[in-house]
């Protein structure tokens, strides 16, 4: 993968109603759910201040995991690229995961 920045704000994406829409679905942070080593159901929050992407575009991009799933084609181009500046991610854990 190689991307380049544009340096415009993200705007809106194909696919969603407007600008704020895909920050919720693509930025937001999230609560999530995995299975624990004691099978038991587990839960992790991740927060961070309000992600404000620039566009970037693809130069050059292959993922061979969905190449060889037949779920894109060699050459094709992404739908979107988004790029961030650092910010910083807070990664909530149960206490028994911290130790």
């Amino acid at each position: 993968m190689e991307l380049a920045g544009t340096g415009a704000p993200m705007g809106r994406l194909d696919g969603f109603a407007d600008v704020d829409d895909a920050a919720v679905v693509l930025t937001h942070p999230l609560d999530g759910y995995f299975t624990r080593s004691d099978g038991r159901l587990g839960r992790y929050a991740v927060w961070h201040e309000r992600l404000r992407p620039e566009l970037g575009r693809a130069v050059r991009a292959d993922y061979a995991v969905f190449r060889d799933a037949g779920l894109v084609e060699a050459g094709s181009i992404p739908h979107s690229v988004l790029l961030q500046r650092s910010i910083d991610f807070d990664v909530v854990l149960p206490p028994d995961l911290v130790t």
